[in-house]
């Protein structure tokens, strides 16, 4: 019972409970190797990796299949920059698994890091044989190819990762360099123009959270309005368009479509009577306005349609 609330509070980021349950859960059984994996996670996700790496030591020492937890600590190490410890973690764990790609995989980050680039190669090859849908273990290839000049096998497995996972940037800021260095500048402006994308859809989605958990400890209509507000101001100060300026005020408003369109889930999810408030409706339609302004190129009206849309949305949560 401990071990399941422990995850619940682990889940919602409330750490110290959850080390708390954890460690009960460890004095009722101290052979619950569940609650000790638990309990490490934690203090890693709590920026204390040296309690983690105790709890780890200690499922390394009881658990019949110690691989795992040896990738785990050899993790730590590689982050603390121990880097001889992490390959002595991950060439047990390889001896006692041979088939784990993942401490293949970070044996060769290591050996990259430390720029014994030919036993990178070998280690990360076949961390890409063994787990051929895993976009880290290209990523690291395609690095350590480019590293010793193969430029033309770098760009291949770095593309293989993003075509695993469009979103990758690591793979995407690698590939730039690597079209770079081939000589197609065109090629590396494209992954930097998608990489500044993907940045500021991340960007809006870290706001639209930080949002959402305002609202939910009450902390509104003060912040909505300070955040769309400074939004406007920022598009009203712009001066005269260009099309790139266009594309980037574009990009800036959408980022305030995302974060209003979360306010609008979040309404909806917590009003039990799915009724939502009558500025809230007004205040959608400002923005849709807004939105439309901005799509035909007209920056300074769109910019007091935002101003506005956030006023309303800020009456709405007010009345909420």
């Amino acid at each position: 019972a401990y071990s399941g609330r422990a995850k619940a509070y682990h889940t919602t980021k409330d750490y110290d409970r959850a080390l708390r349950d954890y460690s009960k859960a460890i004095r009722l059984d101290p052979k619950n190797l569940e609650a000790y994996l638990g309990r490490a996670q934690v203090n890693q996700d709590r920026g204390e990796p040296r309690q983690a790496m105790d709890d780890y030591s200690h499922l390394i020492g009881q658990a019949e299949d110690p691989a795992p937890y040896l990738f785990l600590r050899a993790r730590i190490y590689y982050d603390r920059e121990d880097f001889k410890r992490a390959i002595d973690d991950c060439s047990e764990a390889i001896r006692r698994d041979p088939g784990f790609a993942a401490a293949y995989g970070l044996r060769g980050a290591v050996y990259y890091a430390t720029e014994e680039y030919q036993s990178a190669l070998d280690d990360l090859g076949e961390a890409v044989r063994l787990a051929p849908v895993d976009p880290g273990a290209y990523l690291w290839l395609g690095r350590t190819q480019l590293a010793l000049g193969k430029t033309k096998e770098a760009i291949q497995n770095l593309s293989d990762a993003i075509e695993l996972d469009a979103q990758y940037a690591p793979a995407l800021k690698a590939r730039s360099k690597a079209y770079d260095k081939a000589e197609q500048p065109e090629l590396a402006q494209a992954d930097r123009e998608t990489l500044r994308a993907i940045e500021a859809e991340r960007e809006a989605s870290a706001a639209s959270g930080r949002l959402a958990a305002a609202i939910r400890r009450g902390e509104v209509p003060e912040l909505l309005v300070e955040r769309l507000a400074a939004a406007s101001t920022k598009l009203e100060k712009r001066p005269a368009p260009s099309s790139l300026l266009a594309d980037t005020v574009r990009t800036e408003a959408m980022k305030e479509r995302t974060l209003t369109l979360k306010v609008a889930q979040v309404l909806e999810a917590c009003d039990a009577a799915s009724v939502v408030p009558d500025p809230y409706r007004a205040a959608d339609e400002a923005f849709e306005n807004a939105n439309a302004l901005l799509e035909d190129g007209q920056f300074e009206i769109a910019a007091s349609g935002f101003r506005f849309a956030g006023k309303r949305y800020g009456e709405a949560l007010a009345a909420f």
